[in-house]
């Protein structure tokens, strides 16, 4: 189980706003969330803990994601087409999590993955023994012409693992401090697992200016996991 405690019963999911406007400021160039935003990450089957079919509140598919063959823990987030977005990586250890897009992020960093035609993104730690994990992003360094990419020192997202039963997950931005160190940041995401006997998914919450796709990718890396120290726990 986590050690965050929830705050989704006092969070007003119609007042937070995580800030983002422009589709330039999302993963993959979407529009950020506009309103509160409630998803279903649809398990395709019980044990596999990678592929998830993701659609908003009117059933409309947004997202999917695949497990990578020839892995255990490799996944890539696709759009609704089929078409590959990101795919994530990881080690051993499962600490460090690498966001890779298919697609060159600034003009000059095509020149620094001319084979496997992969590009960093974003890279997720996971704390383990703190029941959380952090999102830095990936930007050009100060001379772009030389394309040498630095990774940011101040987090986008932090996600934090729930003190429950149930699995469940809330984020925040850590940019987003309050004077008073007592109170919790304000919710940017929300998230828990609903099982039964025919339906295993990921109920999220969003508030208005978020990233979609960013918050389906820490919640199927959170959710693995989660799964691991489970089990390491059973063991």
């Amino acid at each position: 189980m986590g050690g965050a405690s929830s705050h989704f019963a006092d969070t007003d999911w119609d007042k937070n706003d995580g800030g983002l406007r422009e589709a330039n400021e999302t993963m993959d160039g979407a529009k950020p969330t506009s309103s509160h935003t409630i998803l279903t990450l649809k398990k395709q089957n019980v044990v596999n803990q990678r592929d998830f079919e993701i659609t908003d509140d009117n059933e409309e598919l947004l997202y999917q994601s695949r497990g990578i063959e020839g892995t255990t823990k490799w996944f890539d987030l696709l759009d609704k087409q089929g078409q590959k977005l990101f795919c994530i990586q990881t080690d051993k250890a499962r600490v460090q999590w690498i966001v890779y897009s298919y697609k060159p992020n600034w003009e000059s960093q095509k020149e620094m993955s001319p084979n496997s035609g992969l590009y960093r993104k974003a890279q997720i730690d996971i704390a383990w023994n703190k029941y959380h994990g952090s999102v830095r992003l990936f930007g050009p360094s100060g001379d772009e012409a030389e394309g040498e990419e630095v990774l940011a020192e101040t987090p986008v997202l932090v996600c934090e693992e729930i003190r429950s039963i149930t699995a469940q997950f809330q984020s925040f931005i850590p940019s987003q401090t309050l004077l008073d160190t007592a109170i919790h940041p304000p919710l940017s995401g929300w998230w828990v697992w609903e099982h039964t006997k025919r339906r295993h998914q990921l109920k999220m919450h969003l508030a208005k200016g978020n990233d979609i796709a960013l918050h389906c990718i820490v919640a199927i890396t959170c959710n693995m996991v989660n799964v691991e120290k489970q089990a390491d726990t059973v063991q």
